[in-house]
């Protein structure tokens, strides 16, 4: 790690789909603008909604973080033992194309 001023936090909310996170982002107070905000895509989005709207959910999830904050990455979600790869696949397919 660089010596200097670093912190780091996060919010996690377990069971989460995109929209639930996207008014967490709306509603977040940070004491200071973070350098850099890394959203993990929602891969609980796969039992609660269709690919397409799944997809939408986290286009908006998107432009809510980046309305926020200047520099927004995302991060690939976790593989999910108990759901089917090939529809995992899917998701990560519509969520690359926004």
């Amino acid at each position: 790690m660089p010596k200097g001023d670093l912190r780091s936090g996060y919010s996690c909310t377990s069971g989460a789909c995109a929209a639930a996170l996207r008014k967490e982002v709306l509603n977040e107070t940070l004491p200071e603008e973070p350098d850099l905000v890394c959203l993990i895509a929602p891969g609980n989005n796969l039992s609660k909604n269709t690919i397409q709207q799944a997809g939408k959910e986290f286009a908006s999830l998107i432009r809510s973080a980046q309305g926020r904050w200047n520099k927004v990455v995302v991060i690939d979600f976790p593989n999910w033992l108990t759901v089917e790869f090939p529809y995992q696949d899917m998701l990560r397919q519509e969520y690359q194309e926004l």
